[in-house]
């Protein structure tokens, strides 16, 4: 537990679709790292969005991390669908300002206080 939230970590792209995608899975929110192995954080976060439209969910927010700054990382995160993006290195308040930012818009019984 971090911050009153609790942490999933996935070591790759693919394992983290296949925790999104599990049948008692319940997130409401991903940070997807931009490269990853296996499968990279553009695609996995497209393939989270398709599975949200196949199976009529709710958008979970994904704020890509990205070490490079550049303005085409960023456009490429929003074309798959990331919510957010945050240029490393980032700290913990950047952290918690991003958290704080996208589960403020969440219904109260599916954040800490």
């Amino acid at each position: 537990m971090l911050a009153g939230y609790n942490v999933v970590i996935a070591n790759n792209g693919q394992e983290a679709v296949d925790k999104v995608s599990a049948p008692d899975a319940n997130f409401d929110l991903i940070f997807m790292d931009i490269e990853m192995p296996v499968l990279n954080g553009l695609e996995a976060t497209r393939r989270i969005r398709q599975r949200e439209v196949d199976l009529h969910l709710a958008r979970i927010p994904i704020v890509g991390l990205s070490g490079n700054a550049r303005n085409v990382y960023r456009e490429e995160g929003e074309d798959a669908g990331m919510t957010s993006f945050i240029v490393k290195p980032y700290n913990k308040e950047d952290l918690m300002r991003v958290i704080q930012q996208l589960t403020a818009q969440m219904p109260p019984q599916n954040h800490p206080s």
